[in-house]
């Protein structure tokens, strides 16, 4: 804009459009702000005559008060300066003839570059953040910065950021969560559930097209009879039904190569959307300190071909039943959000993970082998399926249909699968092998029919002979030691099972109940070599 563009625009401004409209209407010192404007734009000289003509006409001023007005003020810097776009903002509501409506001001292409802007970034208490793919990146403010410091606007190409980190309106929320329907969002929350482009149930359809083949699919993937085919069904139903519910079990599929894992983590992209579901081979990725970008707006973790689990067994546990996670990015702070993720594992190994003998999380299904059992067709058919969107329509309505309650119990109702119980028996603490041993032992001793009983020093001995011969420790334990041990697994409730100590004036002694001891053994722990 020229010179005299710029002054022919401050006079349309004020002499056309502005007027004495804004007499008797609360805008303070219009006249101050007015003259204030005009000498930041065209200095006292040039401003003066303007203002001249505006307060006279419409003011009941005249030269020298204007004057006056004019020689009291110092020329304006930073976020405060008063422009033209200051005259243009008072003029907008009373141009007539329109003249303004196409005119791009300072102030109009800030807000408009910041309504762009807004639309995938944001700030939440100090951290900032950018929508990215239908995910969510974090930074601090110096990340931030140096992220978009080339941005500009306006006629002088003033700095962007510098603007918006001081703008009182800009996108700013406390904090963000993770808030699947149908949870209440304060108005102070990021919800990131929004991310995604989520499904209306009533865009589901009633075409007559087969879900057949996912319904084998699901019971190739279980290969355990019905029971275990039911509780996929209804475990992915309740996740599609109730995302706001953690079943707080882990579900581990165990196969050779070409199972079918990986179609199955397809599918619940196609009934989820991708956004809701993390797939990883680095475990470090889920649990190490960097974790934002698996876990945040996360409904399902998929653990790929995971070599070995053990040394994350704390923490998948956690993972498993925990109501929040803390997340963050390298050079940001800790955030605390809520978790409703449900645990998957796909693994052609199957004893990589730690199955204890009280474990109540963990599903654990050997899938079909289709190596030994082909079933060239299979597939086929089944990717025709996934690729057919009806098809996944029809089938998403089915989990919905199925009558599932919110706050079925996963756990208590697992399927105990012979791989479960295969894994629960590799897993077995040594002290649960021994005392196995021990009652099958009891078997040959002579005079069933009297009471068993060891010296507590024995029984200790015994178990190091049996962990030197089964390789099981490196290191022989002590009586106190063994019997912190035998109490960690046999003394519930305050009460011996198995076992019952008694002391004597020799010292302890331990009686063996052989018919409690299996029991325990079997039924409670698992555990047993019978193959």
């Amino acid at each position: 804009m020229a010179e005299m563009e710029r002054e022919d625009l401050a006079r349309y401004c004020l002499l056309e459009c502005v007027k004495a409209n804004y007499i008797g209407k609360p805008e303070d010192d219009i006249q101050l702000k007015v003259a204030q404007a005009l000498f930041n734009e065209f200095g006292q000289r040039g401003g003066l005559g303007i203002f001249v003509d505006f307060t006279s006409r419409y003011y009941h001023s005249n030269y020298d008060i204007a004057k006056n007005t004019m020689d009291s003020l110092n020329k304006q810097k930073g976020k405060d300066k008063l422009t033209i776009d200051y005259l243009v903002k008072l003029a907008r509501p009373f141009d007539e003839d329109d003249k303004l409506s196409t005119l791009i001001t300072n102030e109009d292409d800030y807000a408009e570059k910041k309504a762009v802007f807004e639309k995938i970034h944001f700030q939440a208490s100090d951290t900032f953040y950018q929508i990215y793919n239908k995910s969510l990146r974090q930074f601090n403010k110096a990340q931030f910065t140096v992220k978009y410091e080339h941005l500009t606007f306006g006629r002088d190409n003033e700095g962007f950021l510098a603007k918006w980190f001081k703008d009182q309106d800009k996108r700013i929320y406390e904090s963000i969560d993770f808030l699947p329907p149908p949870l209440e969002v304060p108005e102070y929350i990021f919800n990131t559930w929004d991310i995604a482009e989520t499904e209306d149930p009533e865009d589901l359809t009633d075409a007559d097209v087969s879900t057949d083949i996912i319904h084998r699919f699901f019971k190739k993937l279980t290969n355990c009879g019905d029971l275990g085919y039911e509780y996929l069904m209804n475990l992915v139903a309740h996740l599609i039904k109730y995302p706001a519910t953690k079943p707080e079990v882990g579900v581990f599929f165990t196969s050779a190569q070409g199972s079918g894992k990986d179609t199955f983590y397809k599918l619940l992209t196609l009934l989820l959307t991708e956004t809701f579901i993390s797939i990883d081979a680095e475990p470090d990725n889920v649990f190490g300190k960097y974790n934002i970008d698996t876990r945040v707006n996360k409904l399902v973790i998929i653990l790929q071909e995971a070599d070995n689990l053990r040394a994350y067994s704390g923490k998948i546990k956690d993972l498993i039943t925990c109501k929040t996670a803390k997340l963050a990015n390298k050079g940001t702070k800790q955030i605390t959000v809520n978790d409703y993720t449900r645990l998957f594992v796909f693994s052609n190994n199957d004893n990589i993970l730690k199955i204890e003998p009280e474990d109540r999380r963990w599903v654990i299904f050997n899938c079909f082998n289709f190596l030994v059992d082909k079933d060239p067709t299979f597939f086929n058919e089944l990717h025709d399926a996934l690729d057919n969107d009806q098809v996944i329509r029809k089938f998403k309505e089915e989990l919905i249909n199925l009558d599932i309650e919110k706050d079925f119990n996963f756990q208590i109702n697992r399927p105990k699968t012979d791989k479960f119980n295969d894994l629960k028996t590799l897993n077995a603490p040594s002290i649960i092998k021994w005392a196995y041993k021990l009652s099958n032992d009891i078997d040959f001793i002579e005079e069933k029919d009297k009471e068993i009983s060891f010296k507590s020093r024995d029984l200790c001995d015994s178990y190091n002979d049996w962990c030197k011969m089964n390789f099981e420790n490196s290191k022989e334990v002590n009586s106190q030691s063994f019997g912190i041990q035998l109490k960690r697994y046999f003394y519930i409730n305050n009460v011996w099972r198995g076992f019952e100590r008694k002391h004597t004036m020799s010292g302890s002694i331990f009686i063996v109940h052989k018919d409690a001891l299996d029991s325990l053994i079997t039924d409670i722990y698992g555990y047993s070599e019978i193959i």
